[in-house]
């Protein structure tokens, strides 16, 4: 769906501008024209704007209706041919993305949206000034606000509501900067990494996050993670969190930036009763304390267990208008009971509005577990300041006269209690409410069971509202209570030491338990080695009778990209029985996983492949030539190489590479070699010898059979020596020797739907080759060379972390290359000359795999043959000019395919 399309095939491409497309619960609109439609499922690219050059100020709003990404090979992205949809405000394939917006506005839980997200999305130009605003629904993918191929600058996500399980990116770059994007949460449920800026090869600066509201939660992990700014390989700095309202951070990690490198990032926190998981990386820490703050309070508590490392932090405290502590009192920064390492500097700043002058110390607490605030004598202008007439907590701030629940109060308030999340730890037989209003709505309310044991669970009680789309996730054994009522979906999380025949959870209820119409899932977590098949668990148990109906729905849940659990739920009359079928089955779509080691190996091959000697045999065939003959060329005489020649030889190409079972990888490389030659004549021949430089630069996207696909980037960088010893008969024999080490990152989209999958790691790699042949004289413009090769490449065991949390270790890959060929090189003029060439080579690459816990992936080796051409054309040196240039293009046939191309430059001294 596209509200405007702008392509030319002969003439400049357009723009797409200031189109709209909204879609509703009963019909879509397109620039004001509507269509009927009812939006229950969608999986089709949705574009506000889309064109080739620029789109800009284009608008989609979303209202209704459940979108899923498709996951067959074959359906269109961009047209591409990729593998997964989205949701574009505006996209540009080469242009710049300017000023579109994504609205995600609905009812409830609707939409439900599986694609990405994107407010502006250019191929390889600019992002600017792009929107995604969700206020409601439930997001399971990442979103974008905007990302370029280029600079992404200015562009917002803004999350008012509903619940974001995607990775949230202010902006995101491939290739350049992310600069000044922001992220602002001021209410829903965040269940998922933020980043106000991503960079993944440039910098990320200037960068925000507001944090002003809303529910930081993640049953599976306990952990969010919220980066000021991130770059891959770049710097992050000047990014920016602020804090204030009264959000629930309560599993959030705050980071300035995930680079330990970074500079200048600023953690501003104005408000009180923080409660986090840690902080790092940031070098600005701002305390705002004004009228809301009270004697004894604690701004932010910090609870993973670590130390919090502020030597690196200048903390500064302002004091606002309306603080009005007195002497003695304190308040504590930031408290963590594993400790605080004390800050880079600490200072306090009075801001206007504050008559006193304050006494103040900033210091940590004699077992520095606090930062504390304290303060010392004050004085001031009594008339103007008093606390007994102005700020006198018992007249103007009372919480019991303006605050009282007689104001605030559910019985005389028509207010919902909405998008809640209970976290429930230690209970002692009370009930507990998802959300509770006596007149209002209590929806999308999630209640987390750990342990306790409880009276009654209810997702939300609203006597004259609605309780529609709350959310029991049960993640423990033993559990009791008397009753769960109001839950549209019930998912069990099967715990790591539960057996055959455990109970999950027991009901006492006389009245029996009705779950007609929840939607209940279950799944096992990974690591649990007690379930075989054929074993069951009682997911729920009430012996006075469990009803169920039609409506009543049955489904699994998966955790990572690794082990999915078979398993059925059924309803026993008094039980909630699930049924273990297999136990576990590894993802086969993992096998993508270790497919990053094929491009870095073969961009050491790509180095291998092409000859980085100085073709001194072209002077040999010279100096033959005129003995012979004469100096019929003419006055101008060749170059009697001596000492050292400086050589580099530049190049890039496309291959695609078999990797067994219908899978393969295609890679699109640039290389660039250096090295210093030096040639020693004897006798009976000539020696060459050569230190040499590699570097490859390497983009891939690999495939499995039925379509899974992964992209990334491999780095190759090495320090060797070559060498070539040719008789005055022709024959000749060359090696190589290359230790280096190669870098690679991986992302995939379609491992698990609507969340990208990623992993970085490196390895060393070894690599050389063995090259033997001989030089034969077909006349006197014309060189045979008859050869035979070697070519063996080693890649290093590596690990790596994915972003799902699993650990996964690649065994080492080997690549072994045996080839026969001839080259036929044609002396064209006297500084020129052609050669054209071919040669087999048969493949023998050993399979790498990747091992989680006790499973292995298929492996990604596949041996095999190929077929190569090669045409290229040479300029010799000369003592008037001693450069020479070598310009070579190869096409490959078979298992290896693809094309090539060098320029090689050598300079004579």
């Amino acid at each position: 769906m596209r509200g405007g399309v702008a392509h030319a095939e002969d003439i400049k491409p357009s723009d797409s501008s200031n189109n709209t497309v909204e879609i509703n619960s009963d019909n879509y609109t397109i620039n004001g024209t509507t269509t009927n439609f009812t939006a229950t499922f969608y999986s089709d690219n949705i574009f506000g704007g889309y064109s080739s050059s620029n789109v800009t100020n284009n608008t989609v709003t979303i209202r209704y209706g459940t979108f899923y990404t498709k996951t067959t090979y074959g359906s269109s992205l961009f047209d591409m041919g990729a593998t997964y949809t989205s949701i574009f405000g505006g996209f540009s394939e080469s242009g710049n993305a300017y000023g579109n917006t994504v609205n995600i506005n609905g009812s409830g839980s609707y939409p439900n949206v599986r694609m990405l997200i994107y407010g502006g999305y250019s191929n390889s130009g600019a992002t600017e000034q792009n929107i995604v605003n969700i206020t409601s629904g439930l997001i399971y993918s990442a979103i974008h606000g905007g990302y370029s191929g280029s600079n992404a600058t200015k562009n917002e996500v803004n999350i008012t509501g509903g619940a974001v399980g995607g990775t949230i990116y202010g902006g995101y770059s491939m290739n350049s900067n992310a600069t000044g994007n922001e992220v602002t949460i001021s209410g829903g449920t965040v269940t998922n990494t933020v980043y106000g800026g991503y960079s993944f090869y440039g910098n990320t600066t200037g960068n925000i996050i507001n944090i002003e509201g809303g529910t930081f939660e993640n049953a599976t992990l306990g952990t969010v993670l919220v980066y000021g700014g991130s770059s891959n390989s770049g710097n992050a700095t000047g990014n920016t969190i602020n804090i204030s309202g009264s959000p629930t951070l309560t599993p959030a990690y705050l980071y300035g930036s995930t680079n330990f490198t970074s500079s200048s990032n600023i953690l501003n926190i104005k408000t009180k009763g923080l409660t986090a998981k840690n902080i790092g990386n940031f070098q600005n820490m701002n305390f705002y304390l004004g009228s809301n703050i009270s004697n004894g309070d604690t701004i932010l508590t910090l609870t993973d267990g670590n130390q919090t490392d502020l030597s690196n932090t200048d903390v500064k405290a302002y004091v606002q208008s309306g603080f009005s502590l007195t002497d003695g009192n304190s308040v504590t920064l930031l408290a963590n009971d594993a400790g605080i390492t004390d800050a880079k500097s600490k200072t306090v700043e009075v801001q206007e509005g504050v008559s006193y002058t304050y006494t103040t110390s900033l210091a940590l607490s004699d077992d520095s577990k606090s930062l504390l605030f304290k303060i010392g004598d004050s004085t001031g202008d009594d008339d103007n300041n008093d606390d007994d007439d102005n700020n006198n907590d018992d007249d103007n701030n009372n919480d019991d006269d303006n605050n009282n629940d007689d104001n605030n109060n559910d019985d005389d308030t028509t207010v919902d209690d909405s998008n809640k999340t209970v976290n429930l730890n230690s209970g002692n037989g009370e009930n507990v409410y998802g959300g509770y209003t006596t007149t209002g709505n209590a929806s999308n309310n999630t209640v987390n069971w750990y342990s306790g044991t409880y009276s009654n669970i209810y997702g939300g009680y609203a006597p004259s509202g609605s309780t529609s789309n709350n959310t029991l996730n049960i993640y423990n054994k033993n559990l009791s209570a008397q009753n769960l009522s109001n839950f549209s979906t019930m998912n069990f999380y099967i715990p790591n030491d539960a057996a055959n025949g455990d109970t999950m959870v027991t009901l006492t209820d006389t009245a029996g338990t009705d779950l007609s119409g929840v939607a209940i899932r279950a799944g096992v977590l990974s690591g649990n080695s007690n379930l075989a098949v054929g074993n069951t668990i009682n997911l729920l148990t009430n012996s006075n009778g469990i009803t169920t109906d039609s409506a009543t729905t049955y489904g699994t849940l998966t955790e990572g990209v690794s082990l999915a659990y078979g398993l059925t739920v059924s309803n026993s009359g008094n039980s909630l029985v699930a049924n273990i079928n297999s136990v576990p089955t590894f993802n086969e779509q993992t096998a993508l996983l270790p497919q990053s080691a094929v491009p870095a190996i073969k961009a050491v091959d790509y180095i291998l492949d092409n000859d980085t000697l100085p073709r001194f045999d072209y002077f040999d065939f010279e100096e033959e030539t005129n003995e012979a003959e004469g100096n019929e060329f003419g006055d101008v005489p060749l170059v009697e190489p001596r000492g050292w020649q400086i050589f580099a030889n530049m190049g890039g190409g496309s291959l695609r590479t078999k990797t067994g079972n219908g899978s393969y990888v295609d890679m699109t490389t640039k290389n660039i070699d250096l090295g210093f030659a030096r040639s020693i004549k004897g006798r009976e021949g000539r020696l060459v010898v050569a230190p040499i430089i590699d570097y490859a630069d390497s983009n891939y996207d690999s495939y499995l059979a039925d379509g899974t696909h992964g992209s990334g980037t491999s780095k190759y960088t090495a320090g060797g020596l070559i060498g070539r010893y040719m008789t005055t008969r022709g024959f000749y024999c060359e090696s190589s020797l290359r230790v280096g080490r190669v870098k690679t990152d991986f992302a995939s989209n379609d491992l698990i739907e609507g969340e990208r999958v990623t992993y970085n790691t490196s390895a060393t790699a070894v690599a050389g080759h063995l090259k033997i042949g001989k030089n034969l004289r077909l006349d006197k413009n014309n060189l045979l060379d008859v050869y035979a090769t070697y070519y063996h490449a080693h890649q290093g065991s590596m690990g790596a972390d994915l972003s799902t949390t699993e650990h996964y270790d690649f065994s080492s890959a080997n690549s072994g290359r045996f080839g026969i060929g001839y080259r036929l090189t044609t002396r064209t003029s006297k500084i020129s000359q052609v050669y054209t060439g071919l040669a087999y080579q048969y493949e023998n690459a050993t399979g790498v795999t990747g091992t989680f816990q006790n499973y292995r992936t298929s492996g990604t080796g596949e041996s095999g043959s190929s077929g190569m051409l090669e045409l290229g054309w040479v300029i010799k040196p000369l003592k008037v000019s001693p450069w020479a240039v070598d310009i070579n293009a190869t096409g490959w046939v078979g298992h290896q395919r693809g094309v090539t191309a060098m320029a090689k430059i050598q300079k004579s001294f």
